[in-house]
């Protein structure tokens, strides 16, 4: 997944998407988005000190959380293409 991030104007862009607003911004985590339903909490972020994208899903009823982490690579800003 690539992903273009700007921290200055705080939103974000995945490859193919529309640019997003960034839920909330730390020196530890970029919080890309947060999203609830009734039986789960799921989050996407960054982990800025070891630079891994995270995804992380809670079961609201259980408590029982899933983590996976993908190792970020710095590159090139991707061209968006516009739309008419």
């Amino acid at each position: 997944m690539r992903l273009n991030l700007d921290l200055a104007g705080r939103t974000f862009q995945k490859e193919g998407f529309p640019r997003l607003p960034i839920a909330s911004l730390s020196r530890r985590q970029i919080v890309l988005m947060r999203a609830e339903t009734a039986g789960f909490t799921v989050t996407a972020s960054i982990d800025r000190a070891a630079m891994d994208y995270v995804a992380l899903s809670e079961d609201r009823k259980s408590r029982a959380r899933t983590e996976t982490r993908y190792a970020c690579a710095a590159g090139p800003a991707f061209e968006v293409a516009s739309r008419p």
